[in-house]
């Protein structure tokens, strides 16, 4: 178990097809994983007289959501956390992926609804 603490979806093929329980039960175990993570950060915004946060670094995106393809070099994606909420924005080629793979919880958008809801 402390293997999938540390793992996001890249480092998680080892856990996910060797040994132990099915893909099934480890899929939902590491979806888990992703999900207590945000819930966590979620639950420490108020305490910290934070409203909300913005995360644009893939690895930082990656830890908390397990969609790990982003790239490092460019801003693909931004994930906006308030205490009841999870926004992730991203562009076309990702959408499809993202509202595939992301924990329950995480609305996606595509980057042009940013701009939209910054303007308003």
């Amino acid at each position: 178990m402390a293997f999938v603490d540390f793992a996001i979806w890249s480092g998680v093929h080892e856990f996910l097809f060797f040994g132990g329980p099915k893909v099934e039960e480890k899929y939902d175990i590491i979806v888990a994983m992703f999900e207590k993570r945000l819930k966590n950060l979620q639950k420490s915004l108020t305490p910290n007289k934070v409203d909300a946060l913005v995360v644009s670094g893939a690895v930082n995106i990656a830890y908390l959501t397990g969609y790990s393809n982003f790239s490092r070099h460019e801003r693909e994606a931004y994930l906006f956390v308030t205490g009841a909420n999870a926004l992730l924005f991203t562009d076309g080629r990702y959408i499809e992926a993202v509202r595939n793979i992301l924990p329950k919880g995480i609305r996606v958008f595509l980057h042009t609804e940013l701009y939209k809801r910054i303007k308003s």
